[in-house]
């Protein structure tokens, strides 16, 4: 193995195993790697998802005396710039590292011009838009007509105060992406503001629509744009307390003078029913609330916010357990306008039943999809048990399980809280470190009996997780 710089620079480190390579990784952290696919102790592929899980990033080329497609297709897969058959021809290589150095400088480019940036959202709700979705006269009242003319007012509107602005769709309405610089962001401020109150205006004089506008979090990075997006979202849904046709900013809900039906020990009561797949008292838990509303004589305020509290239970609870329900029930936003439909007491609650029977079913699901993944990992476990005295490798141990050496990767060290590489010489030295104590295998011989081809790299790897050299650990 060896590490190559930019283009037409020199290796400037080598390493003539991977346990070797991997540790030099560690200490250098390199730019680029230039490693053979098939090497011993571990092949490429498996270095390279070691090197991967380190913070960095670090580029791949693979050279291979064997035109395999498999091992092509894994290493594509994981991320590697190039696999190169051998001999290796110096223009293929010159081609790769070329490739390598024009992405390192175009990203070193991206991120000084980005760093100046500010990023926020805006989430424009039509307050109108599910009756027009469930309108007998879907041509006078389209929603997606409802959208466009929106969108048209939205842009012009923005470019009148001078607002950099990209537009998307949302789920019910359109979304808007503002882009400005952090010299700006002082003056910004008052403007988004202002922009919200002429957007929030205009829309309910030039169409026959009305709109919630939610404001999102300033955010700095690009990738942190989700976050601006989720904050506005929450705001949107702050609407079942404040009601429609507003500009809603993150302290708005604070004017909602309304009493707090689901207090935290009821909270933690339904949530722990809802992890332990515990239906029946969770519905109990459900008609106790909106009993206590009824008995109260609580108004429609009062009515959304308990109604909106227990939406935002359902999810947070799903995203605390892993589970994603995008796909099936969708997210805060998607639900409340499903609960919209309901107008009456009766049937808001069969709703909320509804959704809390499918949330507890998917978590039941995600129980039995572990238990059947912890059984894998076992088997794994105890392949490796009865073989670590062999060529044992991820892929081969992967197949023994019948999984794709990614996911089966992704699934050991989830249930392990190590990667299958380390874990196998660990346990390696672990059965070496029990025979040099019974003294009548010399080191050599221990090393060949728990898988190590090596002598020498058994006596560094030894040293390292020991402290200890073999010979010092049997005489002792």
């Amino acid at each position: 193995m060896r590490e190559a710089g930019p283009a037409g620079s020199d290796p400037s480190i080598r390493a003539a195993l991977p346990m070797e390579a991997y540790e030099c990784i560690q200490e250098q952290r390199p730019q680029v790697v230039i490693a053979d696919i098939r090497m011993p102790e571990m092949d490429g592929l498996t270095l390279m998802e070691r090197v991967n899980e380190l913070a960095g990033e670090v580029r791949f080329i693979f050279l291979s005396g064997y035109d395999l497609f498999d091992y092509a297709k894994q290493a594509l897969h994981l991320g590697a710039v190039a696999y190169l058959l051998k001999p290796v021809k110096e223009a293929e290589l010159k081609q790769a590292l070329d490739k390598i150095q024009a992405d390192l400088e175009q990203k070193k480019r991206q991120q000084a011009a980005w760093t100046k940036n500010r990023f926020r959202i805006l989430y424009l709700s039509i307050d109108q838009y599910h009756e027009l979705s469930r309108s007998p006269q879907p041509v006078y009242n389209d929603p997606a007509l409802a959208r466009f003319a929106v969108e048209n007012i939205v842009l012009e509107i923005a470019g009148q105060h001078g607002i950099t602005a990209q537009a998307f769709d949302v789920h019910d309405g359109i979304g808007l992406l503002l882009h400005y610089c952090s010299e700006e962001a002082a003056a910004r401020e008052e403007n988004i503001y202002a922009l919200c109150r002429h957007l929030n205006h205009s829309i309910s004089a030039y169409t026959k629509y009305t709109a919630t506008i939610g404001i999102g979090q300033e955010v700095e990075q690009a990738g942190h744009i989700h976050l601006s997006f989720r904050t506005a979202s929450h705001q949107i849904m702050q609407r079942l307390v404040l009601g429609g046709n507003r500009v809603i900013t993150p302290g708005s809900a604070a004017d909602a003078n309304t009493r707090e039906w689901l207090t935290p020990v009821m909270e933690n009561q339904l949530m722990s029913y809802m992890e332990n797949r515990m239906t029946e008292e969770a519905h109990q838990v459900l008609g106790q609330l909106f009993e206590s509303v009824h008995s109260a004589k609580g108004d429609a305020a009062d009515i959304r916010k308990l109604n909106l509290q227990c939406i935002v239970l359902y999810c947070k609870t799903m995203r605390l357990l892993d589970i994603d329900t995008e796909d099936t029930l969708g997210d805060e936003v998607a639900l409340y306008h499903d609960s919209c439909r309901h107008s009456d007491m009766d049937s808001l609650l069969k709703w909320h039943c509804r959704i809390l029977d499918a949330c507890i079913g998917l978590i039941r699901a995600k129980s039995e999809d572990a238990e059947a993944d912890n059984k894998l990992v076992q088997k794994a476990l105890e392949h490796i048990h009865a073989n670590y005295g062999g060529k044992l490798s991820l892929k081969n141990t992967a197949d023994h399980v019948h999984l794709t050496p990614e996911y089966f990767s992704k699934l050991f060290k989830a249930h392990t809280a190590t990667s299958f590489t380390d874990y196998l010489i660990h346990y390696r030295i672990r059965m070496a470190r029990s025979l040099l104590k019974e003294r009548i295998y010399k080191a050599n011989e221990v090393a060949a009996m728990v898988g190590f081809s090596d002598v020498k790299h058994f006596y560094k790897t030894f040293k390292r997780l020991t402290g200890f050299t073999p010979q010092e650990y049997k005489n002792n």
